[in-house]
């Protein structure tokens, strides 16, 4: 059976519960936010079940007594017999007192266990494991009390399935257990209007606003689900309104940190630790602690190992080892792991890799220990080898570097392998320059790759290229002499905008130096220069249209006359050109406009100034500065003063003209009531402007 965990959702529990129904096999079954958790053990025909206290549904004792399976009084005395003989079970005890058969308290567990098993479609922000196997043996001791009993559980899967499925369709109305029902209408309506059992009586009356799904459910004795529907039921019926609790999350370092602290805390009472480390761990990593993150995936490994799950404790110490390479004691345990599953080459490939971390930490020795071990294991492994010999030759041992590069060299020899030698003989002629056995094997390496004559030829080509490269270098001297003179120079003319004239002198250095590096180096100067004008010029472009369709059309019109003057590509001045034609044609459109809507208000035809006002504030903001828009003030009741930067203008319903872009104080008065300020009305979009006075001073 293929082991299961992460987040806990309704598709996980529904994959959970499918392997349930159809094999029930022997399995644990583990859940926890980190300060809750649950543990369930399914055997053939029967589950055992600890709950810790923040997630119970009910205590067995609890839950039959408020069932009505036996009275508080019966259930007393069945604990106290329980209690003086610890080898006798509570259930047994009510079968042989006589007080309630055994099949009614088997009755009554099985649906304690139900609505266990139905908390977990509810739960948010949990993790989960299901596995193969027995449990821990914590869930078998007296600190972690637990109910058993033989149930059908194919039978209890499939009907936890059909709840998690119906939850599916509630949730959307619903969204979390955390929503908080409150009625709207008595609870005798309610009753009425949900056409409810008397039974349900509990239920709406603990639907005060300030109660979730689950806390209704816990405080009434009834079940989830049945909570739910009612609460689902009545927002259709619109007798409910709910409102839903926010879960805060820690987002803050603080706020994890002090989730951290509480999670630490929980560790001890958790039967589970594994799911409590992976979320300390998850925590560290949030927050970039990778180091503490590291040693709490390190402790999951070997709570793995322990349980017996290697391939699991494999995948923690990895993860391990991924955050923090420093964290020895994870590739340790990793490798050790591997050898214990058989997986040799992958243990040597983790050995190799904590060596490089140990050689990097500065554990040079340790690293050389580490490897020393490994040497006969190794022998065909030539990137281990090599590694070994470098490490030795940096801590000092320098012959027993030389005595394994040879042997490495001697190996690759016989095994036909010809890749790399001639670097291992030069390695070992650094350590030890007179080494017969390595000038040799050099020799011959050079022998085989090329031949005697080309080597000869080799010499001469040498020398050859030497007298060259003396020529170059006094040319690439003189290069950079004549172009460190003339940089500056050329720099000017570039910021100054002659960048024709600053590119002619560049490409005249170029030229009279040419097959040096400086004149490649000067060809992408020049390529360089072009494209970092040429592209100022394109975002002045693209700058001058957004600024015209914004109406900024003198600092628009500004750039496109600097694109004209200095580019130097045709498109770009004739875009330029025309930008600037549409510019003045535009503007004299508008200022066309603007004159118009003055001389129409001076007609007094003012409604239609206004709109023309407005297409000139809305098109040519820049061309509206100071210009008169027309309002009519009205007012109710009427006969308002109206007064402008403090002198009166007259009473409405009055027409009077702003000017746009000059602050006015503009107020309406009424006697006896509140003075109405009109701060910004040139920014209306309608002439007409209704003022209504507010209560008597």
């Amino acid at each position: 059976m293929e082991n299961l965990e992460g987040t806990l959702g309704i598709t996980s529990i529904q994959s959970v519960l499918k392997i349930l129904a159809a094999k029930n096999p022997a399995c644990s079954w583990f859940v926890s936010d980190g300060w809750n958790e649950k543990v369930f053990y399914f055997s053939t025909g029967g589950v055992r079940l600890y709950t810790s206290e923040g997630r119970r549904i009910a205590r067995l004792e609890d839950y039959l007594v408020r069932s009505g399976v036996v009275s508080r009084e019966e259930m007393d005395f069945a604990l106290d017999v329980a209690k003086k003989d610890s080898s006798t079970r509570l259930v047994d005890v009510l079968e042989l007192k006589g007080i309630v058969s055994g099949a009614k308290v088997q009755e009554g567990l099985c649906e304690l266990v139900y609505f266990e098993l139905c908390d977990l479609v509810t739960w948010e922000s949990a993790f989960f494991e299901f596995y193969e196997g027995n449990p821990p043996p914590e869930i078998f001791d007296s600190q972690h009390p637990a109910v058993f009993g033989s149930l059908d559980i194919p039978d209890l899967a499939d009907r936890v399935r059909a709840w998690s499925v119906e939850w599916a369709q509630l949730k959307s109305k619903l969204y979390s257990e955390r929503l908080r029902p409150s009625l709207v209408t008595d609870q005798d309506q309610a009753m009425d209007q949900l056409d409810l059992m008397p039974s349900c009586q509990p239920i709406l009356r603990l639907m005060d606003g300030q109660r979730s799904l689950r806390e209704i459910a816990l405080a009434s004795s009834s079940g989830f689900p049945e909570v739910a529907r009612t609460v689902q039921t009545g927002l259709q019926e619109k007798c409910l309104r709910a409102s839903l609790v926010k879960e805060k999350k820690a987002v803050e370092k603080p706020e994890i940190l002090d989730e951290i602290e509480k999670l630490e805390d929980a560790l001890d009472r958790a039967i589970n630790k594994i799911l409590v480390h992976k979320r300390i761990a998850s925590g560290y990593e949030q927050i970039g602690e990778g180091d503490r993150a590291s040693e709490h995936l390190y402790v999951v490994g070997n709570l793995n190992v322990q349980a017996g799950r290697s391939e699991a404790a494999l995948d923690s110490y990895r993860k391990s080892v991924n955050l923090s390479p420093q964290n020895v004691s994870a590739h340790e345990s990793l490798i050790r792991t591997l050898n214990d599953t058989g997986d040799e080459e992958g243990a040597l490939d983790e050995i190799f890799a904590l060596a490089k971390n140990l050689v990097t930490f500065g554990f040079v020795e340790r690293a050389c220990s580490s490897l020393r071990a490994l040497t006969e294991k190794v022998v065909n492994r030539f990137d281990i080898r090599m590694f070994f010999a470098d490490t030795l030759f940096k801590s000092g041992c320098k012959s027993e570097a030389v005595r394994e590069y040879l042997g490495i060299a001697d190996a690759k020899r016989s095994l036909g392998h010809a890749d790399g030698l001639e670097e291992i003989y030069r390695k070992i002629l650094i350590v030890d320059p007179v080494n017969r056995h390595a000038r040799e094997g050099l020799k011959r390496e050079k022998k085989r790759r090329v031949g005697s004559r080309v080597i000869w030829l080799h010499r001469l080509s040498s020398i050859a290229a030497g007298l060259l490269l003396v020529c170059w270098l006094v040319s690439e001297g003189l290069a950079r002499y004549a172009w460190a003179n003339e940089k500056p120079e050329i720099a000017r003319l570039v910021e100054s905008g002659q960048i024709d004239t600053g590119l002619q002198k560049l490409r005249a250095v170029a030229l009279k130096f040419p097959g040096t590096f400086l004149a490649q180096q000067l060809c992408d100067e020049e390529f360089n220069t072009f494209k970092s004008a040429f592209y100022g010029l394109e975002e002045n472009l693209t700058v001058a249209r957004q600024g015209k369709a914004e109406g900024k059309l003198v600092e628009s019109r500004e750039l496109l006359v600097h694109v004209m003057d200095n580019s130097m590509v045709d498109s770009q001045v004739s875009r330029a050109g025309e930008s600037v034609e549409m510019i003045d044609d535009y503007r004299e459109t508008w200022a066309r406009t603007r004159r118009r809507s003055e001389k129409l208000l001076q007609a007094r035809y003012r409604r239609e100034a206004f709109r023309l006002a407005r297409q000139v504030i809305e098109n040519y903001p820049e061309g509206a500065q100071d210009l008169k828009i027309p309002f009519l003030i009205q007012s109710t009741p009427d006969g308002a003063l109206v007064s402008m930067d403090g002198i009166n203008a007259g009473y409405t319903p009055l027409w009077i003209s702003v000017r746009f872009g000059r602050p006015q104080d503009l107020v309406v008065k009424y006697p006896g009531r509140e003075d109405v300020d009109l701060d910004g009305i040139e920014q209306r979009e309608s002439p007409f402007v209704n003022v209504s006075f507010g209560k008597s001073k």
